[in-house]
């Protein structure tokens, strides 16, 4: 069943393109907080660069080989992704490994949905079905081969006002939905998303400061822990470079 809502659900912003970067805070605005062609003016970037660098961002390109960092635009991960959000994405575990249920995938929109070739049409959402399982959406509940979905990431209140399937998902595809589940532009609504077109792993949010967690509630891995700690740490010791309002 198809079912309209009111929002696009393009969950992140655009990833433009490197050039140089000197600072964490240049590096994670340009990947994170810059929209609409926006820049950085050199007295911005100054300022940013008087803020000690955490050794995981010493090396902005090596950095930018395994991570990058993304904004949340939309209310279509709330609660656990709120408005304005910024979160770290891994991009390296998955060439190694398949996605897993729960995951939190960033992922370019499939292309009958966005005319643009590169990365700037991104979304965010949950991995509720792996390849080969039947999925259904029944009286307010996930049911993943007729047995229900076990959701704790989900708001207390929350229920499913649409019905969906049951549809067998294709082999190197998924089934991914929006922690809201009602005010989401996920696979409910445009089917299943091709392996090839997820990006990575939401691992953590950054900033705001009072909203620092783990999205990935292992941080599985030394990099993954190590790169989340010390980011982490250097915005809960610099909290004025985390507001998205202030560039």
């Amino acid at each position: 069943m198809m079912q309209q809502v009111p929002e696009t659900g393009k969950g992140t912003m655009p990833h433009p393109s490197l050039g140089f970067v000197g600072s964490l805070a240049l590096i994670l605005l340009e990947t994170a907080a810059l929209t609409n062609g926006r820049v950085i003016s050199e007295e911005q970037y100054n300022a940013h660069t008087v803020a000690q660098l955490p050794p995981v961002l010493q090396n902005p390109r090596a950095f930018l080989e395994d991570f990058e960092a993304r904004y949340t635009a939309s209310s279509s991960m709330e609660p656990t992704l709120a408005v304005g959000d910024m979160f770290i994405v891994d991009k390296h575990t998955y060439r190694s490994v398949s996605p897993q249920r729960a995951d939190i995938v960033i992922y370019l929109l499939p292309p009958q949905l966005s005319a643009s070739p590169d990365n700037s049409n991104a979304a965010v959402h949950r991995i509720v079905g792996l390849p080969g399982e039947v999925v259904e959406v029944r009286d307010g509940q996930v049911l993943v081969n007729e047995e229900p979905l076990d959701e704790p990431y989900l708001a207390r209140s929350a229920s499913i006002d649409y019905q969906y399937g049951p549809e067998i998902i294709p082999q190197d595809a998924y089934f991914v939905l929006g922690d809201n589940r009602n005010n989401a532009f996920d696979s409910h609504i445009w089917g299943m998303l091709p392996g090839e077109l997820i990006l990575g792993q939401a691992i953590g949010i950054y900033c705001p400061v009072e909203r620092q967690n783990a999205l990935d509630s292992d941080v599985e891995g030394d990099l993954n822990r190590e790169t989340f700690e010390q980011i982490v740490d250097f915005f809960h010791t610099n909290p004025t470079l985390c507001p998205i309002q202030d560039f």
